[in-house]
């Protein structure tokens, strides 16, 4: 990756290559990288993203010299491939579709929810074209279609989270399905809805981080945050 002075290189060792010489020489810089193939680099504003194969995505802002996973809302850690559209991000996963993030990647959006890879994204006018297991895929309205999943679930809320065990969600009435993951990735609750608001009882789960998805159908999705304590 190249962003018109340095350049970054990644492996399959999990380093991270920096040069400011046009590759000349070469500077190793993986302080905070877990041992994981790099599959991916981009860059959005002054920070520096990574795709690893099994723990997500990792952001730096120092030119890679240290680096903090930045994973708030991906479900499924092996990242195939990221790409940028202005301040847009996205990630591509392993079996679990396109995230995106407008925020530098403080939190992250489902935005394609396929059961097949996908292997790399590109972008032409407004249509994004996504290249998957099935074939290549497309969105001709890009910008429509990011503000309609973002401003959509914007209204619903989750209480109390932090919680001891028992979660209320409300304001889901255009919400069909509603799944909670573990940091593993591995689902511990699934329900169809029809209604405005949902109880979710974690009383039996171990305390710590868990992330919530709010689906409508396959392809409209939000993720949130929770804590259990």
């Amino acid at each position: 990756m190249s962003d018109g002075t340095n350049l970054f290189a990644g492996a399959d060792s999990g380093y991270v290559y920096f040069s400011t010489n046009n590759g000349n020489s070469w500077v190793l810089v993986n302080n905070g990288l877990p041992n994981l193939p790099i599959k991916a680099l981009v860059k959005v504003a002054s920070n520096i993203f990574a795709g690893t194969s099994g723990d997500g995505v990792y952001v730096s802002a120092n030119n890679g010299a240290n680096w903090t996973a930045s994973n708030n809302g991906i479900l499924n850690p092996q990242v195939l491939y990221m790409n940028t559209y202005g301040n847009n991000l996205f990630a591509c996963t392993h079996n679990a579709g396109i995230y995106h993030s407008t925020n530098n990647g403080n939190t992250w959006n489902l935005i394609y929810n396929n059961p097949n890879r996908v292997w790399s994204l590109a972008f032409k006018d407004n249509t994004i074209y996504a290249a998957t297991d099935s074939g290549v895929i497309k969105n001709e309205n890009l910008v429509t279609a990011i503000s309609a999943i973002e401003s959509k679930y914007q209204s619903y809320t989750i209480y109390p989270n932090p919680s001891t065990g028992v979660f209320m969600l409300r304001n889901i009435a255009d919400i069909s399905i509603v799944e909670v993951y573990n940091v593993l990735g591995i689902q511990i609750f699934k329900q169809n809805i029809n209604d405005n608001q949902l109880l979710i009882d974690m009383s039996n789960n171990a305390k710590g981080v868990y992330f919530i998805r709010l689906m409508n159908g396959h392809s409209l999705v939000a993720t949130d945050k929770l804590l259990l304590e």
